[in-house]
């Protein structure tokens, strides 16, 4: 007991070190980097996807020929090796992480960065789209081209909520490593992640 207590009195003459917030143009600088490094990552995933979709089209030629020749042991050998390459490039696609959208960075000194929210259109898998502008969050249905602008927009941190169709919406941007993650959610939801991109054409006032 008696070392427990020492080592715990010398720790305690260490100070404890922080770290802040990175400094807006550090930020900059890293979110750039980071949106470099997710491009040069998704090209190099499409160069392997493109040599991986040649074979399986040799691979299903050569299916329909050892088929025809009677090798049917050959030929269930192909079309099991069809099925995990086809397999394999469909779990590639999901894990693919999305450069995002402009050069700004979604979050400045812990918040979310207004410049960089202005640029940007969040879609939930229903399809309703989301974004900010003129200082209120707009939204409207993919397919409907009548938005519906959101009152009470209110900032806190990382998250900004707002009230659609009369339920209080929390939208939420998280860090995580190096990937950037958007969440929306409400009193009597579970938090969604949402997929973002720049802002169509369609969402801009002329």
């Amino acid at each position: 007991m008696k070392y427990l207590i020492a080592i715990l009195t010398a720790l305690a003459c260490f100070p404890i070190i922080t770290f802040g917030q990175l400094p807006e143009e550090a930020q900059s600088l890293v979110s750039k980097l980071q949106n470099w490094e997710l491009d040069r990552q998704a090209e190099l995933k499409n160069e392997i996807q493109g040599k991986r979709d040649d074979v399986i089209s040799v691979l299903e030629s050569l299916l329909s020929e050892t088929t025809k020749s009677g090798d049917l042991d050959g030929a269930l050998a192909i079309k099991n090796e069809i099925g995990r390459l086809k397999l394999s490039s469909k779990e590639q696609k999901a894990e693919s992480p999305q450069p995002l959208p402009s050069n700004l960075s979604p979050l400045v000194d812990g918040k979310i960065n207004l410049e960089w929210l202005k640029t940007v259109e969040f879609r939930k898998n229903n399809g309703r789209i989301y974004w900010f502008e003129e200082g209120v969050f707009q939204t409207r249905m993919e397919g409907n081209p009548t938005p519906q602008r959101l009152p009470d927009v209110k900032f806190s941190g990382d998250e900004v909520s707002f009230v659609a169709s009369g339920n209080l919406q929390k939208l939420k941007v998280e860090r995580r490593g190096r990937e950037v993650k958007f969440f929306a959610s409400a009193d009597d939801e579970s938090p969604e992640e949402l997929s973002v991109q720049e802002r169509k054409a369609a969402n801009k006032t002329e």
